[in-house]
Parts: C-alpha cells; sequence; structure tokens
C-alpha cells in the first residue's frame, strides 16, 4: 500500500484573550504544504458559577455580573425579570444593595438572562469592581428580598482635595494699607476758606 494524503489538525488555544486557533497540515507525496490557520468562532467562556454553593454569589465580570443559582432563589427572580444595584446609606455607611426592580419600587436596573447574567457596563461596573469581582449577599435589615453586597476587596478611600487657601493680608497690613490711604489724601480733606465762599449766591 501507498500513502496517498495525511491531514493533520490540531487546535490551539490563546490564554490570554480565549480563541482558540485551528491548525491544519496536509502531507501529500512525502511533502508538507504549508499551514493554514483560521480563527475559530469560539468565546470566551464565562468565569465559573459555583451552583453547587448554597450561600448566594455575585460574580462580576467586565460588562456584566452572574449570579448563583441561590443568589436567584434569594432575590426571587427569573429570566426576564429586572434586578437592580443601588446604593444606600445603612448605619451611617454607604452600603451596596441588590433585589429585583420589583421589590424596589422601581422599574430600573436590568433583565437577568437564561444563564442568569445580567448586563452592568460601564461606570457602574467600574464602581462594583472597585469592591471587588466576588460578591456575598447579607439580609437587608429592614426590607425584605433585599441584600447587601459585600465584596472581596477594600475599596480604596479617595481624599478630598481641598483646594490651597488664597493668601489673606493680616490685620496689621490692612492697618498699614488704610493708613497710607488716609496719608496720602490728608491735604484733601483739609477745608479752607475757599470752600465757602458765598459771593456767587
Amino acid at each position: 500500500m501507498k500513502l496517498i494524503k495525511m491531514t493533520i489538525k490540531s487546535e490551539w488555544l490563546n490564554e490570554e484573550t480565549g480563541e482558540v486557533f485551528t491548525d491544519t497540515r496536509e502531507l501529500k507525496d512525502d511533502s508538507i504544504k504549508k499551514p493554514s490557520t483560521r480563527k475559530s468562532s469560539s468565546k470566551k467562556k464565562d468565569s465559573e458559577v459555583d451552583d453547587t454553593n448554597p450561600n448566594p454569589l455575585l460574580i462580576l465580570e467586565e460588562n456584566k455580573y452572574i449570579l448563583n443559582k441561590a443568589a436567584v432563589e434569594a432575590l426571587g427572580v427569573e429570566p426576564g425579570d429586572k434586578v437592580d444595584i443601588k446604593q444606600q446609606k445603612l448605619n451611617k455607611k454607604e452600603c451596596l444593595v441588590i433585589g429585583a426592580a420589583e421589590t424596589f419600587g422601581t422599574q430600573s436596573g436590568n433583565k437577568l438572562t437564561q444563564k442568569n447574567a445580567v448586563s452592568y457596563r460601564g461606570k457602574n461596573n467600574q464602581n462594583l469592581a472597585e469592591h471587588g469581582n466576588e460578591f456575598t449577599f447579607t439580609p437587608h435589615p429592614k426590607i425584605d428580598g433585599l441584600f447587601i453586597l459585600t465584596g472581596n476587596r477594600e475599596p480604596e478611600i479617595k481624599e478630598d482635595v481641598v483646594p490651597e487657601a488664597e493668601d489673606i493680608a493680616s490685620e496689621d497690613e490692612l492697618d498699614d494699607e488704610m493708613a497710607s490711604l488716609i496719608d496720602g489724601n490728608a491735604d484733601d480733606t483739609e477745608i479752607s476758606d475757599n470752600d465757602f465762599n458765598f459771593d456767587n449766591l
């Protein structure tokens, strides 16, 4: 028997981007053709969410967050329902609070998908990322169905920038300035007989 053709196909994973490349090489007549490489359409996998964990969890990604099964059940939501995250002041402390839009009594928030993901982009995502990428739930002390989020990172404390005060003249400097003004105009304040000339009346 004689080997006519052999095709070797391999797949390579780019660990940084998650993209998969396919490398196909064809062997024919004891020669190797130039490999043809094409980019696979496979998408980067979502972060794994532990649905076996009985405690509610939120995993933050670049443009969304994902809830585990326990979190979905705790919030009482299903695909198509809106979920929202708001800042509330509790015990004189700013807290992140998550809940269904219906529980908040608003129409804000984004819809839960079939994969238990919620779109969360832009500034909101950046602000939440300051607290970490994995969040646990603590029941709200006043409202059932709402939960306080606690991240796995302590946010940086931003110091208020106080503008530098402008130089203010001291009282002694002000007194000196007033004195110079008075002394400089002393001749103008003297009254002469000509100031009371009534001949023209």
